[in-house]
C-alpha cells in the first residue's frame, strides 16, 4: 500500500498539472466513490490550483473550492498520459485537462477510492500530525503514545496517532530506533520516545528522497518506481543478515499485521 512517502512522491510528480483547466472527469466504476458533496460536472472547467497530500491521502485542489481526494489503497496509482492514449484496464477515472493531457486513476484490486469533497478540514479530522511537520515534536509524540497499551507497531499504524505511516515504515523506523515492536507504546520513556520521533523524521525524509518503495504496483505520476527498496533495513528481510549485528531478521504477527525486526538490536 502506499504509504506517506510513496503517495508525497506522487503528489510531486503531478506538479505540472497545477494550472491546468478540468476539460472533462469521467468516473467509470461508480463503486470507487466513497464520497460525493458535489456532481463530477461541478469539476469541469475548474482550473487545479494545488496538488497536495494528508497523510496517504492526495488532494487535488480545484478552483471552485472543491477537491479529488483519492485514496490509492493497495495498488492505486495515478498517471499523467496524453489524452490520445487508450484507456488501459483497471482505469476507474479520467481527468481531462486542456492541453491533450489526461491524469488517470488505475487500481486492479480496488482497494483505493475517490471522494469529491467540499471541506478537507471535516473529511480530514480524524487525522493524526503529518509526521515531518515542524509542530511534531516528541512532546507531542509522548503525549499521544502515554495512553495507548497497544504495541508500538500497531499504534504506529494508528492514522490517528500519526498520519502516513504504514507497514513498511513503521518496520523500518522501529528498527532504526531499537525499539521491539511488541513494547507496550505506555511504556516507552522519555529517552525511548525522543529516538522514535528522530527515527520517524530520518526515515520518512530518506524514503522520500529515494521516491518512495516499490515492489511491484507503486510508481509516480511519471510510471517511475521508487528506490527505497533497496535500503530497507529489515522489512522483507526474513532471515537475511541484520545490517547491524549480522544476525538473521526475524519475522512475526502483531496486531494482525506481518512484522520484521532484529532480536538483538530492538529491545
Amino acid at each position: 500500500m502506499p504509504e506517506l512517502p510513496e503517495v508525497e512522491t506522487i503528489k510531486r510528480s503531478l506538479a505540472p498539472i497545477v494550472g491546468k483547466t478540468v476539460t472533462g472527469l469521467m468516473v467509470l466504476r461508480s463503486d470507487i466513490v466513497k464520497r460525493c458533496d458535489f456532481g463530477v460536472k461541478n469539476a469541469v472547467g475548474s482550473e487545479i490550483i494545488d496538488v497536495t497530500r494528508r497523510g496517504k491521502y492526495l488532494v487535488i485542489k480545484l478552483s471552485c473550492a472543491r477537491h479529488l481526494v483519492v485514496h490509492l489503497g493497495m495498488t492505486g496509482r495515478l498517471l499523467m498520459v496524453a489524452s490520445s492514449e487508450p484507456i488501459a484496464a483497471h482505469t476507474h477515472m479520467v481527468i481531462n485537462l486542456e492541453g491533450e493531457k489526461d491524469v488517470r486513476y488505475q487500481d486492479p484490486r480496488r482497494f483505493g477510492n475517490i471522494s469529491f469533497v467540499k471541506d478537507t478540514g471535516g473529511f480530514f479530522s480524524s487525522l493524526g500530525p503529518e509526521p515531518l511537520d515542524p509542530s511534531f515534536g516528541p512532546e507531542e509524540l509522548a503525549r499521544r503514545l502515554k495512553r495507548r497499551s497497544a504495541s508500538i507497531k500497531p499504534v504506529l499504524l494508528d492514522q490517528g496517532v500519526v498520519a502516513g505511516i504504514g507497514n513498511i515504515y513503521a518496520d523500518e523506523i522501529l528498527f532504526a530506533a531499537g525499539l521491539h515492536p511488541a513494547r507496550g507504546a505506555s511504556e516507552l520513556n522519555e529517552y525511548e520516545i525522543s529516538r522514535l520521533h528522530a527515527a520517524i523524521k530520518e526515515v520518512i525524509t530518506r524514503a522520500i528522497e529515494c521516491r518512495g518503495t516499490t515492489f511491484r504496483d507503486y510508481r509516480d505520476g511519471f510510471n517511475q518506481p521508487g528506490q527505497f527498496q533497496t535500503h530497507l533495513a529489515v522489512y522483507g528481510r526474513y532471515g537475511q543478515p541484520c545490517p547491524k549485528c549480522g544476525q538473521p531478521v526475524q519475522k512475526t504477527v502483531i496486531g494482525g499485521r506481518t512484522t520484521h525486526y532484529c532480536a538483538i538490536c530492538q529491545e
